[in-house]
């Protein structure tokens, strides 16, 4: 139920402000958390809102650079990619993308989530060769780690098999209705 994880995360919020440890990496983790939670319930801007307070902790904690701060930017990235704020989207999930590399994360089911992200996001800007670059990384990834044959994993074949599709010369974009 997330009406009851919002009100837990509120809760826990209102303690941690009250002891004076919101500003501390495991604050910034609840701050992700809430935002995750806002964005599942379709608030992007609150999702937002929570995710900068998140950042900027953060980043004064020196905690950015870290596989935390790398799920944090893709989840930014998620919630701008949400609002149409694609060059936002990509920014995002390119530091992400440099975290993960430079702490060794990326080759695990996150990185391959986040290149996923990376690249639905390249796709939305029309870098449909990107795009595929990005999936494509992904799905090696999940293959070295096992992680093919999961829900994301198949999400991830579906959007390789539908921007191949697209890079085809003269394949439509969208079939329409003339008359509609």
């Amino acid at each position: 139920n997330m009406h009851a994880a919002l009100q837990a995360y509120a809760e826990a919020r209102r303690i941690r402000e009250q002891t004076d440890t919101l500003s501390t990496p495991d604050g910034a983790q609840l701050l992700n958390s809430i935002g995750a939670a806002k964005a599942g319930n379709g608030d992007f801007d609150s999702a937002l809102e929570a995710y900068t307070e998140a950042r900027r902790i953060r980043q004064a904690t020196g905690t950015l650079e870290t596989p935390d701060g790398a799920l944090l930017l893709m989840n930014m990235g998620v919630a701008k990619r949400a609002k149409g704020q694609i060059n936002g989207a990509l920014e995002e999930y390119s530091v992400a993308c440099r975290i993960r590399a430079c702490t060794g994360t990326l080759e695990t089911a996150n990185g391959a989530q986040l290149l996923n992200c990376l690249g639905a996001a390249k796709c939305d800007f029309g870098d449909l060769q990107g795009a595929l670059d990005a999936y494509r990384e992904a799905r090696k990834i999940r293959e070295r780690t096992g992680t093919l044959e999961t829900t994301d994993g198949a999400l991830l074949l579906r959007n390789i098999d539908l921007a191949e599709k697209r890079l085809l010369p003269g394949m439509p974009l969208v079939k329409r209705d003339p008359d509609a």
